[in-house]
Order: structure tokens, then sequence, then C-alpha cells
């Protein structure tokens, strides 16, 4: 399996085609599916911390809503593309763990 996440596609696709000399290529770009996800998590994590009263935030817990806005965005995605499927619980936890194993890496 994999450890980068399914992203999504692009949020908001923005065609752009280009000839290289080789030939004729068509690219999308602009923010992920994904990201997007992530930030609609995200102003509701960071109003968890304001209810908390953990501001002004360390970097160690902007690292943790980041990583959990991510992880929402995934079961989004997920829930998304599986249709009329339910997913189960194990489904959703091995998803955060495959995130949450890549960031690790990135971060380190």
């Amino acid at each position: 399996m994999s450890n980068k996440p399914n992203d999504g596609g692009p949020a908001f696709p923005m065609p752009a085609v280009f000839n290289d000399g080789m030939g004729v290529h068509q690219q999308e770009y602009g923010m992920t599916l994904r990201d997007k996800f992530a930030d609609s998590a995200m102003p509701e994590l960071l109003a968890e911390c304001l209810k908390t009263n953990m501001l002004p935030l360390d970097k160690e817990v902007e690292i943790a809503i980041a990583m959990q806005s991510y992880s929402m965005a995934d079961a989004m995605i997920l829930a998304r593309d599986n249709g009329q499927k339910k997913l189960t619980i194990e489904q959703l936890d091995q998803a955060d763990k495959d995130y949450c194993a890549a960031a690790r890496e990135v971060l380190k």
C-alpha cells in the first residue's frame, strides 16, 4: 500500500495545454480536493483550541491540527470514493495511520 494518500484530484481544475516540442500535453493545475477538504476542516479544529484556551499555539499543536485536518480530508475522500458503501472504523483508522506514517517521514 502506498503511503501517499489519494488527493482526490484537482479541487478547481485549471486545464493547461502546452507543446514541449515532443507533442501536445495537457495538465491540470490548482489545489487538490484533499487540500480543499483539509482547509475546510481546519477552522473547526482551531475553534476547539479557542474553546480550551490553547492559544497561542506551539509548533507541535500546529502540526497536530494540520495532520488532523488532512486526516479528516482523507476520510471525506474515502467516503466519496466508496459511494454507497459503509466504511468501517477499521478502514478509517487505517487511512489515518497511513497518512500519519507519511507525515512522520516528512517531519524527520
